[in-house]
């Protein structure tokens, strides 16, 4: 009875086996690597001058080991520290590229809005500049400002210049247009006492963001 219990033992864990190669077959070379050194020790028996031999080898893998994998972890962290350095400098490099293109055009925006409001009753002969920032915007590179304050202030900013930008497109219709009729003069009137009253709040949004950018830029 105990005969046949050892048997069956012996063949489920005979089968367990085929079922381990025949679905990880990856792990064969992985056994055999190491049945060849165990099977190699049976055969050498109580032959001391091999067991020392062993033991030495076998204690300088353990050592090799033990002093190896710190080192190696070490440089690892070195190199990815290095990486994350150069990934961090180049997006402030980045983030400082594209606040002051972005300063550039609200400058320039600003010296057209003295002109509106040297001239308040004219048409501007020189329309707000949006093609920086909707550049940046449409190729998703607003998304490389680190700072969300001085992208709010930006886009703050810019939400007005569109509005009076608008406005103007629209007074110079009424102008000069297909749409210019016998009422233009007071059509181009009030559309511009409608554009004239935004400045005042372009003039602050502009200013407050152009004093975000300057700070952000002074952090280089």
């Amino acid at each position: 009875m105990n005969e046949a219990k050892e048997e069956i033992k012996k063949l489920r864990a005979l089968k367990s086996f085929y079922y381990l190669i025949s679905t990880k077959w990856y792990l064969l070379p992985l056994i055999i690597l190491v049945l060849i050194p165990i099977s190699y020790s049976f055969l050498r028996g109580l032959n001391t001058n091999y067991w020392d031999g062993a033991m030495g080898n076998w204690l300088a893998t353990i050592f090799g080991i033990i002093g190896g994998i710190p080192i190696a972890l070490e440089i690892n962290k070195f190199i990815t520290r290095q990486e994350e350095k150069r990934k961090l400098k180049e997006a402030k490099e980045k983030n400082q590229e594209i606040i002051s293109f972005i300063k550039q055009e609200l400058v320039f925006n600003l010296d057209r809005l003295k002109d509106r409001e040297s001239d308040p009753n004219n048409l501007p002969p020189h329309p707000y500049q949006l093609d920086v920032w909707e550049t940046f915007s449409d190729s998703g590179q607003i998304s490389r400002i680190i700072n969300s304050q001085v992208l709010n202030r930006i886009a703050s900013a810019y939400s007005i210049i569109k509005i009076e930008r608008f406005i103007e497109q629209n007074c110079y219709l009424a102008e000069r247009g297909a749409f210019a009729y016998s009422g233009t003069e007071r059509a181009m009137k009030l559309l511009l006492e409608d554009a004239r009253r935004f400045d005042k709040q372009l003039r602050e949004n502009t200013e407050y963001a152009i004093r975000e950018i300057d700070k952000e830029l002074e952090k280089r």
